[in-house]
């Protein structure tokens, strides 16, 4: 059924390939089984947001794509952050600069691995 509707919207033009996905990153439609079972409701899917660096990288410098993915990943956890009581804060991340607070996700990360998108840890 996916193969059906990728072909009416690429109009046969494009090849289907196993492992590869079309991507609207305007919309950030994609015809993976991710969007499909959650659409919108859970923001874009990873091939939407693999597909819309790509583009940004191409538009601007390497250096300036990997600081701006720092600046987001930072406020992402700087969010998580605020919710947390005064005590239980990371101040690294919370209240330090961006390479301060990205030097401390990147140690969390090696410390307790994924878990950290999740929840908050001290």
């Amino acid at each position: 059924m996916i193969n059906e509707l990728i072909k009416s919207i690429t109009n046969g033009i494009i090849p289907i390939k196993e492992g590869y996905y079309i991507v609207n990153c305007i919309s950030g439609e994609c015809h993976c089984m991710h969007f499909i079972w959650n659409g919108p409701l859970r923001n874009i899917c990873k091939h939407c947001h693999a597909t819309i660096l790509y583009r940004e990288f191409t538009k601007q410098t390497h250096v300036d794509v990997i600081y701006n993915t720092k600046v987001e990943l930072v406020k992402y956890f700087r969010n998580k952050e605020r919710v947390a009581s005064n005590s239980q804060k990371n101040n690294n991340i919370y209240f330090g600069t961006i390479e301060e607070a990205y030097q401390e996700i990147v140690r969390l990360y090696n410390l307790y691995g994924k878990i950290i998108y999740y929840f908050i840890l001290e």
